[in-house]
């Protein structure tokens, strides 16, 4: 098994990652009138949009915003929108990279590398890759490790291969810890060490790359037990020292203001209960769409096809079948999800088709109006909080089992007084602003969207 092929499996799809960035983590250095424009311009990519994308993005672009330029250059790079233009995207990647955008320099050095609009230059390609390497763009030190680990463009040198893999491992890149593990077992860069390779492959392997597993299954197979074991506490420690500890008492906040338990679930009505499922299960994917992994794989192929079963047997929950009960909603639908979902995901990246839209809502309200004889207007106050607070809770477990490091910052601000209710106001108000979003894309969007204006220091 190649490098090449360890690195293509965990990054297959990243080129598409990037022009959907993660919004929880974009700054807001613009003037104000330029940030909604870039944000409108995110947006729009995210739903696929990528006419309205180029509409909000190109002015920025034009007037010198790095950002901006980078995801231009990759609209013409990848065709997006706009007819594939190799020298287009050369154009805008180069002035976003000469103004430090590290991740215009990647594309930059990977067009270079493949000869994409230029002759093949692998000198080139790793001045770029050396530029974003140093400045802490994990993708291109991977990218550049693999120059020196191949001898491209410069003379074939493991140490100083071993030495970026490194680097990008510490990140918390599964692709780099792989290579690590490589380097390890072969002692090409660094000392022939089994037991640190064994900690790298093991680690790599909880972030989620399948190739780790099949070269650990190898390893396994030369150690002693006493050796395994020592791996394993070192990978352990490796990744309790890379994770950003949730403080237990700002969660318990979070937990007693806006997240909902399994008793206060149980106490729902029927389209309740429907509406905050499907919040949780939307408010989830919304970051989950940044990775472009297994992991994303199996989630959507499952909404895709067992939505519908998961909201049955979650609409029929009693306290004694609920493992989680002490644990928020979210626990609970993980461990159903777990049951009903294929571990086996399809080929290719599916796209999500059971999101929440505003139809979806207005219908559980009519029921809910019907059963309970209810005004309109309070029926429909109550699906849509119970949405809300499943599409939050969603993405605040996606985020506690992920690498966020706002996270604390991001619950305080959700547990403040009138938080929630601020945030439910401004789901109402954003379709009807005429802003980019409406009622007919994923309803989670418009919750984050409300997230970003009610919690605005979070999101700078």
């Amino acid at each position: 098994m190649g490098m090449e092929e360890i690195i293509m499996n965990n990054n297959k799809g990243m080129l598409i990652k990037r022009l959907i960035l993660v919004l929880v983590s974009l700054t807001l250095l613009l003037p104000s009138a330029y940030a909604d424009e870039f944000q409108e311009g995110i947006y729009a990519g995210i739903r696929g949009d990528y006419k309205t994308a180029l509409e909000k993005l190109m002015p920025l672009a034009e007037k010198g915003n790095a950002k901006a330029q980078r995801n231009i250059g990759f609209m013409y790079h990848q065709g997006h929108g706009v007819k594939k233009n190799y020298n287009e995207a050369l154009k805008w990647y180069m002035k976003s990279a000469e103004q430090g955008n590290t991740k215009a320099q990647v594309s930059l050095g990977t067009m270079n590398q493949q000869g994409q609009g230029v002759s093949k230059n692998n000198k080139e390609a790793i001045k770029w890759f050396k530029l974003a390497a140093e400045n802490g763009e994990s993708m291109a030190q991977i990218k550049l490790g693999m120059m020196y680990y191949d001898g491209l463009g410069v003379a074939k040198n493991y140490k100083e291969a071993a030495k970026w893999f490194l680097r990008a491992a510490e990140q918390g890149d599964p692709a780099a810890q792989v290579f690590l593990g490589r380097l390890s077992m072969e002692g090409k860069g660094v000392t022939r060490n089994y037991i640190q390779a064994l900690k790298w492959l093991t680690i790599a392997e909880e972030n989620g790359n399948k190739i780790a597993r099949k070269i650990k299954d190898l390893l396994l197979k030369k150690l002693p037990p006493e050796h395994v074991s020592e791996a394993q506490l070192l990978a352990n420690e490796w990744i309790n020292s890379h994770k950003r500890v949730v403080d237990h008492g700002t969660f318990k906040k979070y937990e007693s203001t806006v997240g909902v338990f399994p008793k206060e679930y149980l106490e729902f009505s029927q389209e309740e209960k429907e509406a905050y499922v499907r919040g949780s299960m939307d408010g989830g994917y919304i970051f989950l769409n940044e990775s472009k992994n297994r992991e994303y794989k199996i989630i959507v192929t499952c909404l895709n096809t067992k939505l519908k079963n998961i909201i049955s047997v979650a609409s029929q929950f009693k306290k004694s079948n609920m493992k989680h009960y002490n644990l928020l909603m979210p626990w609970t639908l993980s461990t159903l999800m777990g049951q009903l979902c294929d571990k086996n995901p399809v080929e290719g990246y599916p796209e999500y088709k059971s999101g929440t839209v505003g139809w979806d809502l207005v219908e559980l309200s009519r029921k809910s109006e019907d059963k309970t004889k209810k005004s309109w207007e309070e029926a429909s106050n109550k699906i849509s909080k119970a949405y809300i607070r499943g599409a939050i809770d969603g993405g605040v477990f996606y985020l506690h089992g992920h690498f966020y490091p706002k996270l604390n910052k991001y619950l305080d601000c959700l547990s403040e007084p009138k938080t929630l209710e601020r945030v439910i106001n401004m789901f109402h108000i954003i379709p009807v602003t005429g802003g980019e979003l409406s009622s007919k894309d994923i309803q989670a969007l418009l919750v984050l969207d409300a997230q970003r204006y009610v919690c605005k220091e979070v999101f700078k």
